[in-house]
């Protein structure tokens, strides 16, 4: 796996179309397997959380898995 040092550079798996509120985006298919090392990669943060975590996301207020970002 690759560093992604900019945003024109895309990860190396397929994107479906979501519609969302504002519209339609483009979201990564990745693998099961490959989604700890794609989070270690661009997680922002130390320390990185593991997959099985919860958090809170602050906008709807609800919790949900790492694992289903």
């Amino acid at each position: 796996m690759r560093k992604i040092d900019s945003p024109e550079q895309k990860l190396p798996f397929p994107l479906r179309i979501e519609h969302g509120p504002q519209g339609p985006v483009e979201v990564y298919v990745i693998p099961e397997e490959h989604k700890a090392a794609v989070l270690k990669m661009l997680y922002p943060f130390r320390p990185v959380p593991s997959l099985e975590e919860e958090r809170e996301d602050i906008h709807t207020e609800r919790t949900f898995r790492v694992k289903d970002f």
